[in-house]
């Protein structure tokens, strides 16, 4: 009996798939979702998307909630205006908050500067950036910010 049952992707069940297309690339989950209905619905699967998402993009849950949209949708949001960068893009957001934080906590001042701000009008958050600017000058002696 177990012959004559033809094996079908239809026939399996949708955990074993979505386990399989977690390893797939985007590239590869897009050309799966032209294969047919049912491995179109399993590829458009959040958590799919939130993976890749989080791998190329450094999105979060937070990013996701702000825009209201799908994972797979903030996806093609981010690769269609961003694709061609996206073998240096999370390397390059990681660098820059690196560099935000530490400018942030040794020259403030700047951060204001990058910013945008002009020395007669300050931004929202400057005052915040004058009293840690404020706070790091009183401490510069201290080793511990060094």
């Amino acid at each position: 009996m177990a012959a004559s049952m033809e094996l079908r992707l239809d026939n399996l069940p949708s955990d074993p798939l979505l386990l399989i297309f977690s390893f797939l690339d985007f590239r590869d989950l897009l050309h799966c979702s032209y294969v047919n209905r049912r491995l179109n619905e399993l590829s458009g699967h959040n958590p799919l998307w939130k993976n890749l998402c989080s791998k190329h993009w450094l999105l979060t849950d937070v990013d996701r909630q702000q825009r209201g949209v799908s994972w797979l949708s903030l996806f093609r949001l981010y690769y269609s205006d961003l694709g061609r960068y996206l073998q240096h893009y999370s390397v390059l957001k990681r660098a820059w908050e690196q560099l935000k934080d530490f400018l942030l906590q040794r020259c403030p001042r700047m951060i204001a500067s990058l910013k945008g701000c002009k020395p007669g009008r300050p931004a929202e958050k400057y005052d915040f950036i004058t009293k840690v600017g404020i706070e790091i000058k009183r401490n510069k002696g201290d080793q511990s910010l060094k």
